[in-house]
């Protein structure tokens, strides 16, 4: 499997295949790989702007803790249906990522991977994302993706992003260490949750919203899904 990689500790890029990375640098073979879900396996679909104005918090903060933290039940309850409104404009047209259904297949099918989703969105943008998928694997004659857990922010405080605490519940499930697990993901949060779940941060760089400030913080850095397939034949 074939990615471009840049490890924390240089800045040069280097193509490698992911098993051989993490046999060489890790010394342990891939056994699983989380993906967020809005920005990674779907174009970014959330504006995110909006969403920080209509609840009144500024950018760059922790959103759904900004949110807690309101102590009149009434504005609390208010600004999560802002959320939910903002979600609900943003998944009407919903498009998967260059090369979502191809890596999706290419790792079950290829290499029998377990396939896990962590996403700080609610379950009906996760059921959207999963008919989009389904419809979408139907009209490329591929078999629909398999995820084996799907953890949204109704799952619990404890497992949500930036927290590792999730992958490593999901770690746990699949009975495999975490230094031996992907995560793979667009934003600052995906990368600190793996980091704290001792996982493999993987950052997919996306330009609409740029994200390229993030690059220090990954273990390695693809420019689009389809760098993760393998060229082997």
């Amino acid at each position: 499997m074939k990615i471009a990689y840049r490890l924390k500790a240089g800045s040069e890029v280097i193509e490698e295949g992911v098993k051989k990375f993490l046999n060489q640098h890790l010394e342990v073979p891939v056994r699983g790989v989380v993906f967020d879900m809005d920005g990674t396996l779907n174009l970014p679909s959330i504006d995110f702007e909006l969403m920080h104005r209509r609840v009144g918090a500024p950018m760059g903060v922790d959103i759904l803790k900004h949110i807690k933290e309101i102590e009149c039940e009434r504005k609390r309850a208010e600004a999560f249906q802002a959320i939910v409104e903002v979600e609900e404009e943003g998944r009407r047209n919903l498009q998967l990522q260059e090369g979502c259904l191809e890596l999706l297949d290419h790792l079950q099918t290829r290499f029998n991977l377990p396939l896990a989703v962590i996403t700080r969105n609610d379950k009906a943008g996760v059921d959207v994302f999963l008919r989009v998928l389904e419809r979408e694997a139907k009209q490329k004659n591929l078999q629909t993706p398999q995820f084996h857990t799907i953890l949204t922010r109704e799952d619990g405080d404890h497992l949500c992003k930036p927290r590792g605490d999730g992958i490593v519940h999901i770690c746990e499930q699949w009975q495999v260490p975490t230094h031996s697990v992907l995560m793979v993901g667009d934003h600052i949060h995906d990368l600190a949750a793996g980091s704290d779940a001792g996982a493999v941060s993987c950052l997919i760089i996306t330009e609409d919203p740029p994200n390229h400030h993030f690059t220090s913080d990954a273990d390695f850095v693809i420019s689009k899904l389809l760098d993760l397939l393998s060229d082997i034949p």
